[in-house]
């Protein structure tokens, strides 16, 4: 699991004009300075689970009492508020509870789980590390600096994650036609909605593909292009052979 920025504007920093104009117009969304951060993570099996976005807003404001609970996506998105929009040691509870929690009921079949997390400081909180303790989870944290090689979030699925979130940008700014007028902010629902659909286009291969650039596979290489994804615990097992000869 890690988490990355979701700006709510996109907008290119470069583009073509011909040599020697004097000024380029731009079309852009307003307020480009807001965003959001988005947890993801994934399972050595090629599955995924549910994302957590973190808008900016009082824990327990009005946005995150009476907005986000009845949003239409709010059962494939856990949504929170942070004041800065970022992770800290209570939504880092929001995902055990309500991301790998579910996700552990439905898959490990009661086989150990072993969570990769990076030294950011809420991930190995006091708190977060009792209630990982209480559902069985073993936590390793990799190793500082190491995180661009051995996180799967970062080697193999950020980015495909991120240009779909672009596209579907995009694609919302496109909507507006060519002409003049200033475009509005996306909103919040706007951003849960790219985000379910830019999460759902991530296909298992990409997933197992980015597994296998850390080298703690566990999928035959023969396969590579062959699988199908199976609720089998035995990724889990074997995900934890390799931490253990990791860290000896």
């Amino acid at each position: 699991m890690d988490q990355t920025p979701l700006p709510f504007s996109l907008a290119s920093q470069s583009t073509l004009e011909l040599r020697g104009t004097r000024s380029v117009t731009i079309r852009q969304s307003g307020n480009n300075k807001t965003r959001a951060t988005a947890s993801l993570a994934v399972a050595a099996d090629g599955s995924k689970l549910k994302p957590v976005i973190i808008f900016k807003g009082e824990p327990r404001g009005t946005i995150a009492t009476r907005e986000l609970p009845v949003s239409q996506y709010a059962n494939q998105l856990a949504l929170c508020c942070q004041p800065a929009a970022w992770k800290d040691n209570e939504n880092m509870l929001v995902w055990i509870d309500e991301c790998l929690l579910p996700h552990i009921q439905q898959r490990a079949d009661g086989a150990p789980v072993v969570l990769f997390l990076d030294h950011f400081r809420c991930h190995y909180a006091d708190t977060v590390k009792a209630r990982l303790d209480t559902i069985g989870v073993q936590l390793k944290l990799i190793p500082k600096g190491c995180t661009s090689v051995v996180q799967p979030i970062d080697v193999g699925v950020n980015k495909p994650f991120k240009d779909r979130i672009k596209s579907l940008w995009w694609a919302w700014m496109i909507g507006f036609g060519e002409g003049g007028g200033n475009i509005p902010t996306p909103s919040r629902e706007d951003v849960q909605h790219w985000v379910v659909e830019a999460w759902n286009s991530v296909g298992a291969h990409i997933i197992q593909n980015a597994w296998r650039k850390t080298d703690l596979s566990y999928f035959p290489e023969e396969k590579i292009n062959y699988f199908t994804v199976s609720k089998s615990p035995q990724g889990l097992v074997v995900i934890i052979v390799v931490l253990l000869e990791l860290t000896m």
